[in-house]
C-alpha cells in the first residue's frame, strides 16, 4: 500500500475498544489520515482506529525532523504529515497487543500460548521434568529448564531458558525469565519474574507483581498488589499494597 500512494509514512492500524491510552486517526476510504490525535478523551477521539506502532517511512521523512532536535515522532511529525496528506493507515486484523502495563504483558502470554501450547506442552531442548510435576496446559517451557518434584506448573506460564523450579512450587498464568532460580514450596501467581532473580522458599507472589532483572526476594516474603522490585534489590519482608521497591 505505501508503494502506491505519495504517503511519507504509512501506520499499521488496530481497532480497540477504549482509544483513550493511544495516538488515535481519522481515516477516510482510501487510507488517508485525516487526523492524528494523541491520547485523546475517548469522548473526543476521532475513531477507534490506534497507531499500532508500526511504521512504513519514506526518506522524505528526514527532510521533516530537525536536525539535532529531540522530537515525538507521533505527537510532532505525524500530525503534520496528515496536515499535508501524507499520512497514510492500513487496518491490522491479527492479535495485537499494548504492552505498556504488566497485565497487558500478561494478556499477550495468553494469547501467545493459545496458539503455539494449547493443545501440545511446547518445549525446547535439554528439558527436564519430574515424572510427577503436574503440567497443565498451556505451557511453553525453554531450554535447559529443570522442574522439579510435586510442581505445579500451568495454566499459561511461559518459562524461559535454564530456569529452575524446585520441589513443591506451583506457578500459573506467569511469566519466568530466563536463568530464574526459584526455591521449594513457592507460588506464583499472575507475575512477570525478571531474567537471573533468585526467588528463596515458602514464597508467594502474585496479583501482577513484577521482579526485577537479578532481584532476590528472601524466604517467607509474601509479594501482592502491583509490587514492583527493581532489578538487584533484595527484598526481606513482606509487601501487601501496591509499592515500587528501589
Amino acid at each position: 500500500m505505501h508503494k502506491k500512494t505519495d504517503a511519507i509514512a504509512t501506520l499499521a492500524l488496530y481497532e480497540v475498544e477504549d482509544p483513550s491510552r493511544f495516538g488515535v486517526v481519522d481515516i477516510n476510504g482510501r487510507g488517508q489520515i485525516r487526523s492524528f490525535v494523541e491520547k485523546p478523551k475517548i469522548e473526543e477521539a476521532p475513531s477507534r482506529l490506534i497507531n499500532a506502532g508500526v511504521y512504513v517511512l519514506d526518506q522524505a521523512i528526514f527532510d521533516i525532523i530537525p536536525a539535532g532536535k529531540k522530537i515525538s515522532i507521533e505527537r510532532e511529525i505525524f500530525p503534520l504529515l496528515a496536515m499535508k496528506d501524507k499520512l497514510y493507515g492500513m487496518k491490522f486484523e491479527g492479535i495485537w497487543v499494548d504492552l505498556g502495563k504488566p497485565n497487558d504483558f500478561i494478556r499477550a502470554n495468553k494469547l501467545m500460548l493459545d496458539l503455539i501450547a494449547n493443545e501440545k506442552l511446547f518445549l525446547e531442548k535439554d528439558v527436564k521434568i519430574s515424572k510427577n510435576a503436574k503440567i497443565i496446559l498451556p505451557v511453553a517451557i525453554g531450554k535447559g529448564a529443570i522442574i522439579e518434584e510435586e510442581t505445579h506448573i500451568g495454566p499459561y506460564v511461559s518459562i524461559g531458558e535454564g530456569v529452575t523450579v524446585r520441589k513443591g512450587t506451583r506457578i500459573e498464568n506467569s511469566i519466568i525469565f530466563s536463568k530464574v532460580w526459584i526455591d521449594h514450596f513457592t507460588s506464583i501467581r499472575g507475575a512477570i519474574i525478571g531474567e537471573g532473580a533468585i526467588i528463596e522458599g515458602w514464597v508467594k507472589i502474585e496479583d501482577e507483581c513484577i521482579v526485577g532483572d537479578h532481584a532476590i526476594i528472601n524466604n517467607n516474603v509474601t509479594l501482592t498488589k502491583n509490587v514492583k522490585v527493581c532489578p538487584s534489590k533484595e527484598v526481606k519482608k513482606s509487601i501487601l499494597e501496591p509499592e515500587t521497591v528501589m
